[in-house]
């Protein structure tokens, strides 16, 4: 990767809620990278910039949901898939399942 001179970096990066953050640090323990740093002065947990490549590890891991994906909150994945499961008409609607080849 070093050979390459830049590295791609998925865009949707784990962030936690600072304002929300109890302090007791069960994803600085949780997270297998050791890419969260507790920040004493303020009593919070930090994901350390360009650490974490998506949010698949700790998202899941603390049941408060301070943990999210940057620019891809829950309330927007929810928001999609009401879309999706919504049709024009305003009825539900079941999504469609495509036949992939194997």
């Amino acid at each position: 990767m070093i050979s390459q001179g830049e590295v791609e970096l998925e865009p949707v990066r784990a962030i936690i809620d600072e304002e929300r953050c109890s302090g007791c640090r069960i994803c600085n323990n949780m997270c297998p990278y050791s890419a969260i740093d507790f920040i004493e002065d303020l009593k919070v947990s930090r994901v350390k910039p360009g650490a974490l490549q998506g949010l698949r590890h700790v998202r899941g891991c603390l049941p408060s949901g301070i943990i999210t994906g940057a620019h891809f909150s829950n309330a927007q994945i929810m928001a999609e898939i009401e879309g999706i499961l919504v049709g024009l008409d305003g009825r539900e609607t079941k999504p469609e399942v495509q036949a992939v080849p194997v």
